[in-house]
């Protein structure tokens, strides 16, 4: 794994895979689709997990993550409340229906 903050694919490895795409026929994907596919997944099997996501993309800090993968924690609002409360280091949502222990109906 690269250094936080530092490029994690080498230019030789990169043109490497870009031969292989273009040996398959997939010009048109590049070394980054990759990465973010694999971060995307990432994001939606630990319900939006961006400290580990950050880490594993070798992102200085989360908010690189929360400004380019947010818009998947909006798409369900549990996670996307896990995920922020994560970030904040607290508990988050516990079970559907309820915000970190708060009703979010009038019946508890």
């Amino acid at each position: 794994m690269a250094k936080t903050g530092q490029r994690s694919v080498s230019n030789g490895a990169q043109r490497r895979v870009m031969k292989y795409l273009g040996q398959i026929g997939r010009r048109d994907l590049r070394v980054h689709d990759a990465r973010h596919t694999f971060i995307t997944n990432l994001l939606k099997a630990t319900n939006g997990n961006i400290f580990l996501a950050a880490r594993l993309a070798g992102h200085a800090d989360e908010r690189q993550i929360v400004r380019t993968y947010g818009h998947l924690l909006l798409d369900d609002p549990i996670r996307a409340a896990r995920a922020l409360a994560e970030w904040m280091g607290r508990p988050g949502p516990v079970a559907a229906g309820r915000a970190g222990g708060i009703p979010t109906s009038g019946r508890s």
